[in-house]
């Protein structure tokens, strides 16, 4: 399996994610849904912003074992974007390591 890199975090309003997506278990291991918190950060390997309404983001879930998701996220529950530049492949080399193993999902070391 090719090595998958993390080229950005991707925070999301976190009633949406909870509340409101259909698909709190697909976010469940991007990072600790904490009560009361206002954001979740989702690693991602992908992103465009090509759309007025929506943002495209792919991410490679626990749940569902290493396979890729590309899901429609509407803009108003995106909080912020942190681009990683050069991509990296731990993402807890950008100080975010709460909720994250040290490697990306279906990735072996």
């Amino acid at each position: 399996m090719a090595k998958k890199y993390l080229k950005a975090l991707v925070f999301l309003d976190a009633h949406w994610v909870v509340e409101m997506s259909g698909a709190v278990h697909l976010f469940k291991n991007s990072s600790e849904l904490l009560e009361g918190a206002m954001s979740i950060a989702v690693p991602v390997t992908d992103f465009k912003l090509e759309d007025p309404h929506f943002v495209l983001i792919e991410f490679y879930p626990e749940a569902l074992d290493g396979r890729r998701v590309q899901m429609y996220v509407p803009v108003g529950v995106v909080a912020n974007i942190v681009v990683t530049e050069p991509m990296v492949e731990d993402p807890k080399k950008l100080g975010f390591a709460v909720g994250f193993s040290g490697e990306l999902p279906g990735q072996s070391k």
